[in-house]
């Protein structure tokens, strides 16, 4: 989280500066630039087209269980609490249907 604090920030303030107000090594924020992201990230990124797909395909009324059930009939293996994780990251919350009075 540090290290991407940094990545947003350097180009108002000295690298080193930063990083030696957050506590960090200098050598860890520039090994974390240099690395490529890690294979659960790339996932999640796929996972994230799909699940906003099938929120908005149902009118936002689905929640994490019903679109886990919706991926495992499409042949997706995804647990219910990282679709929870990847639909807060997206901002999406699933709204009960309007009752009729």
């Amino acid at each position: 989280m540090k290290f991407a604090w940094i990545r947003v920030e350097k180009a108002y303030f000295p690298i080193v500066a930063m990083c030696r107000v957050l506590g960090v090594a200098r050598s860890g924020y520039h090994a974390f630039a240099s690395r490529p992201p890690s294979k659960r990230h790339q996932n999640d990124q796929q996972f994230r087209m799909r699940i906003r797909n099938v929120f908005e395909d149902h009118k936002g009324r689905y929640g994490s269980p019903r679109i886990q059930q919706q991926l495992k009939r499409e042949g997706l293996r995804v647990g219910k609490h990282r679709i929870e994780r990847v639909m807060q990251s997206l901002d999406l919350r699933a709204r009960p249907p309007v009752r009729f009075v």
